[in-house]
């Protein structure tokens, strides 16, 4: 009997197969996830965030391995253009490592050379009894070969190596040295990269997509000394079934139809080149599936059979915009009607709240008052740019305040505070229906600045008149420590964008007074019923450490007289997994305060992945963010209607931002302690700035009685249909969407949107 690969073998344990792949995703992530660690690296002299590897060193439990301890790396892909160079550095060069035999990718190379030096200090303590776990994805999984060979050559240590749609490393020779690894290599049948380079050599790849790559660059790669690469072992291909073909297949063409559509409907010539140069990277990404997603989905397919083929097939579906949705619908509606009806009954189970300690630790506020329906009051006393427009403080309050006091011009910040908000703008949020705002401030409108900083302060006078204005018309006040002393982040929403900031940086004494002047400030004001003690901080601050800061400022809050009875200490999870932080959270705080929440923001714009999503895809996630509401006592301090960029493009912006505000107010409904958009005024645009919102009815508003019966007009769709041989005639689609409501994953016939209509809650 021919003997099983380690990959065929790893197929046999599908919850170690689906660790490997779940940690190889992890280090695309903010945060640590599992892990206990991570070190940055730098190829290039650009420096910065450009390799990431995540690692743990825990005892081994399980007696069979006969190993003391287990190591677990994982090592990040291509994220940056600093990646994508180091994968276009293919030239062949001797290999450094080990034997120093054979010949290996230069970029790869210099990658992990940049990395070495740190990985081997976290590992210096590490015996030979030990057993290394290395995964990664892309460029990781190239990164994880030659750590795993680097490891077992220097330091003695039995590694096992996992790899996910990684390219080739090096030549023959190389490839005989890695060999000597436990070495399991899952591929996508259709997936580019890991026939790359090209190489005609290699007898573990020649199928007809290698053939097709060896003849287009082969003389390319000659010329560049980059010829005879060879992979280690051969690769097992996670879609090889045909359900698996099928879905690809039908994913490619809903994404040639919805391309198609696009282009049509364009009506410039130069606009409509510049669009479909924008849908061929697009419908690349679907006939060549590489991304992290096709890997789980196969994986899935391939571990959990029919179970797994149901719910690939429900997301195909649900994904589907309306382009395929109304084809399938007009080719297939007596097959696809019973289908809808069931996927349109599937539902999210409701869930308390976890109970973080003991009894009254998590005070349901939607038992006793109504949820907070907020707004933020960014930009007013800490200056960012677009919410503190008119004035524009470039990058970061910090270089501007030193501009100011350089050409002594801080009258100009002195105006900026006394007209940016006035009593007419609380009067004007409470009259459309909201009931909380939020008010971001930096520690020096407490305690005027400190150790040299530039801000000017204090100035409580103005968050006392806040206070007040709010009062006067029935406002809950969030008060919000949106900058301490030395930064909670690096970043500019802290005050200073600072890229020689530490977590080390941030004055945590400083900052638990500032918290304490507030405390007593405000301990009496009925309408003050949150504070949080800081904002958004950095997910390079040590869980266990953020954990005793915000210990500590609960107990001082207290203390200082604003009671669990009337007020909330809202504690931020930032670029952190909300139940491994709650898992923290109990350990340090023993489960002893009552009335905390966590606050998490809730942005669909800012990293790259969230360009690369359809419009499911985002309501999908908010579905998610749903869930992890439900769980946990928690605030959504910010969110908005940004959209990332290929999301933008599936619908009109109106329409695609309409749908996604009431799928956010439908989840945002399940946030124990509320919800605040973000920000009342900002110069960024409509999706960030709730009056404009507000009037264009997207969060109720005049327009709102508008949407909430609006049609949904997608005559490209019909031109599309048209344009690629159905015969249809020119004709113009509508979906009434009745009442005002919101998009949950499913699959609603009568409406052909890919999405079921529920009602949503109106602010």
């Amino acid at each position: 009997m021919e003997r099983q690969t380690f990959a065929e073998q790893l197929l046999l344990a599908p919850e170690r197969c689906e660790a490997e792949l779940a940690r190889a995703r992890q280090t695309y992530r903010p945060g640590l996830g599992s892990f206990q660690w991570e070190e940055l690296g730098a190829a290039f002299e650009a420096g910065g965030e450009q390799l990431r590897v995540l690692g743990e060193v825990r005892p081994c439990k399980d007696a069979s391995l006969d190993a003391e301890f287990i190591v677990h790396l994982a090592f990040r892909g291509s994220v940056n253009q600093e990646n994508l160079a180091t994968n276009l550095q293919a030239q062949l060069v001797p290999l450094s490592l080990g034997a120093c035999e054979g010949m290996v990718h230069r970029g790869f190379q210099d990658a992990y050379l940049a990395l070495r030096p740190r990985l081997l200090e976290r590992l210096r303590c590490v015996g030979r009894s030990a057993l290394v776990r290395a995964t990664g994805h892309s460029l990781g999984g190239a990164l994880a070969m030659l750590a795993c060979y680097d490891l077992a050559t220097s330091r003695g240590l039995r590694c096992e190596c996992v790899t996910w749609g990684a390219p080739r490393v090096g030549d023959a020779a190389c490839g005989a040295l890695l060999q000597q690894l436990r070495l399991a290599r899952f591929v996508n049948r259709f997936d580019v990269v890991p026939r790359l380079p090209a190489s005609q050599e290699d007898e573990a790849d020649q199928g007809y997509l290698q053939q097709q790559l060896s003849s287009l660059l082969g003389v390319h790669q000659q010329r560049l000394g980059a010829s005879g690469y060879v992979h280690p072992c051969p690769a097992l291909e996670l879609d090889a079934s045909a359900a698996a073909a099928v879905l690809h297949w039908a994913n490619a063409g809903r994404s040639v139809l919805q391309s198609l559509a696009k282009i049509r409907a364009t009506n410039s010539h130069v606009d409509r080149a510049s669009v479909a140069a924008g849908e061929v990277l697009k419908n690349a990404d679907a006939l060549f599936p590489h991304r992290m997603d096709a890997y789980e989905r196969n994986l899935r397919l391939r571990l959990r059979g029919p179970s797994a083929l149901l719910r690939v097939v429900k997301d195909f579906f649900t994904s589907c915009a309306a382009i395929p949705s109304i084809a399938l619908h007009m080719l297939f509606p007596p097959l696809l009607m019973p289908v809808s009806w069931f996927m349109a009954g599937a539902s999210v189970k409701e869930r308390r709240p976890a109970d973080l300690g003991k009894k009254g630790v998590f005070l349901d506020r939607a038992a006793t008052q109504p949820q907070r329906r907020g707004v933020n009051l960014g930009g007013w006393l800490l200056l960012e740019a677009g919410p503190s427009a008119p004035l524009n403080p470039g990058r970061c309050e910090w270089d501007f305040m030193e501009l100011l006091r350089k050409q002594q011009a801080l009258d100009v910040l002195h105006r900026h505070r006394e007209t940016f908000l006035c009593r007419e703008d609380f009067a004007a949020i409470r009259k459309m229906g909201l009931n909380a705002v939020r008010i971001p401030f930096g520690y020096w409108i407490v305690t005027g600045p400190t150790h040299g900083d530039p801000y000017e302060g204090p100035a409580l006078e103005l968050l006392d008149r806040a206070v007040q204005w709010a009062k006067d018309f029935g406002l809950e006040v969030l008060l919000d420590l949106h900058g301490c002393p030395g930064g909670e982040s690096g970043s500019a929403p802290c005050g200073r964008k600072n890229r020689g900031w530490t977590w080390k940086s941030w004055r945590i004494p400083e900052t638990l007074h500032a918290l304490e002047v507030v405390a007593r400030r405000y301990c009496d004001q009925p309408h003050v019923t949150g504070l949080a003690v800081c904002n958004e901080p950095s997910r390079l601050i040590p869980g266990e450490v953020l954990a005793n800061y915000y210990d500590k400022a609960v107990s001082l809050i207290r203390a200082c007289g604003m009671s669990a009875e009337r007020v909330t200490v809202v504690l931020p999870v930032f670029q952190r997994s909300v139940p491994e932080f709650a898992e923290t959270w109990q350990r340090i705080s023993g489960g002893r305060h009552e009335n905390f929440c966590f606050d998490v923001h809730y942005y669909h714009c800012f990293e790259d992945e969230w360009n690369r999503k359809t419009l499911a895809e985002h309501l999908r996630a908010v579905e998610e963010n749903r869930e992890e509401l439900q769980r946990f006592p928690a605030v959504v301090g910010e969110w908005s209607l940004a959209l990332g960029g290929r999301a933008q493009t599936e619908l009109p912006s109106q329409q695609a931002m309409g749908l996604f505000a009431r799928q956010q107010l439908a989840a945002y409904a399940s946030a124990s302690h509320g919800f605040f958009f973000w920000n009342w005024r900002d110069s960024a645009g409509v999706a960030w700035d709730f009056r404009n919102c507000f009037q264009q009815g997207l969060l109720a508003g005049p327009g709102a009685e508008r949407l909430s019966s609006t049609t949904i007009d997608l005559p490209e769709i019909s031109r599309s249909l048209r344009f690629c041989g159905f015969g249809l005639i020119p004709w113009q689609f509508t979906a009434k969407l009745s009442g005002n409501c919101a998009l949950r994953p499913g699959f609603s016939f009568p409406f052909y949107i890919g999405c079921q209509l529920a009602p949503a809650p109106r602010l």
